[in-house]
């Protein structure tokens, strides 16, 4: 089975510490293809760590791309339930998922 190809909306400290190394040991299952933020700091680290991913500013155009299967919305608390919404929105479904 191929593996599921992952947005990553909003990079931050919980993307670095905790979703990044988990995702490391789930290789074979997902695969990290975009990254979508606002933040210098996180496309530095983004593009540090991922050299190959597209990073992109804008959530309406990240939300469009062809290229992600599953989004994890990582944002600031305030902004996570607007920009999950903006995800099931654009076609996003909230699955149970099977590890």
């Amino acid at each position: 089975m191929k593996p599921v190809r992952l947005g990553i909306i909003g990079p931050g400290l919980i993307w670095q510490f905790k979703h990044r190394p988990a995702l490391n040991k789930l290789s074979s299952d997902f695969a990290v293809t975009a990254f979508c933020a606002s933040s210098d700091r996180h496309k530095a680290d983004a593009a540090r760590d991922y050299p190959d991913v597209p990073f992109v500013t804008d959530l309406d155009t990240f939300l469009q791309r062809d290229d992600v299967d599953a989004v994890v919305v990582l944002t600031p608390i305030p902004l996570n339930g607007p920009v999950a919404l903006a995800a099931l929105r654009a076609g996003f479904v909230a699955e149970n998922w099977r590890m």
